[in-house]
């Protein structure tokens, strides 16, 4: 006899010999495991490309989220700038009225009682959109946060780092700075 090599203590012969297999080897049912093997395959392949098909609806449920979401983007932006303008319109009217009656013949009064209805709306139609003007009275201590000091003046009414004056206004929205208000600010 020839000698054989050992695998999983089964006995695998090496030439010609016919194989004495055991019941409990696995060349005993080949049909079988085959069989389960492939069953078991076509399973995996079928859930596999379930998996992949609910992939791509996700990828295209985002990819569709994503492009719902920049067109809300920009409408939403478009209608802010639309309420923006149709609320400063009636000073753009006003300012437009007080420059008809600009004529020789108007008053110096009237155009600037013209002006200031024009700057009345102005500011009517930033407070409706929460901005709030910065505009600190004489002698109100200098704050960085809100001011910005353009120049300082020696003054012996005033403390140190007081408001002098405004040289011009400033505006802040939800006590975040637009822009600061200029002043003049008390030397020490």
């Amino acid at each position: 006899m020839i000698p054989s090599k050992k695998v999983n203590k089964t006995e695998i012969p090496i030439s010609g010999e016919s194989a004495n297999l055991d019941s409990t080897s696995p060349e005993a049912k080949p049909s079988t495991d085959e069989s389960t093997n492939e069953a078991t395959m076509a399973s995996l392949q079928a859930e596999l490309a379930e998996a992949n098909e609910a992939r791509m609806r996700a990828l295209a449920d985002f990819s569709n989220y994503q492009k719902r979401a920049t067109e809300n983007e920009r409408r939403s932006h478009r209608a802010a700038q639309i309420e923006i303008i149709r609320a400063i319109l009636p000073a753009v009217d006003h300012l437009g009225m007080a420059l008809d009656h600009a004529t020789d013949a108007a008053s110096t009064v009237q155009l600037k009682q013209g002006v200031e209805l024009a700057e009345a709306e102005f500011r009517k139609a930033m407070g409706n959109f929460g901005v709030k003007v910065v505009d600190p009275a004489k002698g109100e201590v200098f704050d960085p946060n809100l001011h910005q000091a353009v120049m300082r003046e020696a003054s012996d009414q005033m403390e140190p780092n007081h408001v002098i004056r405004v040289l011009q206004v400033g505006y802040e929205v939800d006590d975040q700075v637009i822009r600061p208000a200029q002043v003049v600010v008390s030397a020490e």
